[in-house]
């Protein structure tokens, strides 16, 4: 099984994140209903929020062969 996304909600973006800088992310489940899941993420460079977003993913079977390969 591998992880899909199946919704954008809330996405932000405050900074330009550049080649050679640091990023933390951060990820948290805040609501799970069976195999959805509806999650908050950060992205933070310098322990400033470079970027937001709010998101739902479900799960989906492995392709047996992918496009690369």
């Amino acid at each position: 099984m591998v992880p899909v996304v199946a919704r954008i909600g809330s996405a932000k973006f405050r900074q330009t994140i550049r080649p050679g800088d640091h990023v933390l992310y951060r990820v948290t489940l805040e609501e799970q209903l069976g195999s959805a899941f509806y999650m908050k993420g950060e992205a933070r460079v310098n322990d400033r929020v470079a970027a937001s977003v709010e998101f739902y993913c479900g799960v989906a079977p492995r392709a047996a062969r992918s496009f690369w390969g």
